[in-house]
């Protein structure tokens, strides 16, 4: 049996997505989202490119893999009875699509 080598390469628009994730700084986020609600174009892609070219990771299309979660969505395990057991945990997702499609059916069948 051979030994098989393989390379995780992070989807463009998730590696992108990430970049800017590092790259806001605390004020920016409000900026960002009162430019989207105004809505006011120029500014919004002006945060975002000072975001994307300011941010210190993910600016190689390899040896960095972004990883997402939501802190709102916390699972438990489950017994047989379906009650949930032990401590929350946290699931973090490898792609932006995986995580807003497990977010979707999270609020599908959570409580509010």
């Amino acid at each position: 049996t051979k030994p098989v080598e393989f390379r995780l390469v992070p989807n463009s628009k998730d590696l992108m997505g990430a970049r800017i994730l590092t790259g806001l700084k605390p004020g920016d986020v409000d900026e960002l989202k009162e430019a989207i609600e105004t809505p006011d174009a120029p500014k919004a892609v002006s945060i975002i490119q000072s975001a994307a070219n300011e941010a210190n990771g993910f600016t190689n299309a390899f040896n960095e893999i972004p990883c997402f979660a939501i802190s709102q969505m916390r699972v438990r395990r489950k017994n047989e009875a379906g009650e949930p057991i032990g401590e929350p945990m946290l699931p973090f997702h490898l792609s932006t699509k995986t995580m807003s499609d497990t977010w979707n059916e999270f609020t599908t069948h959570a409580p509010q």
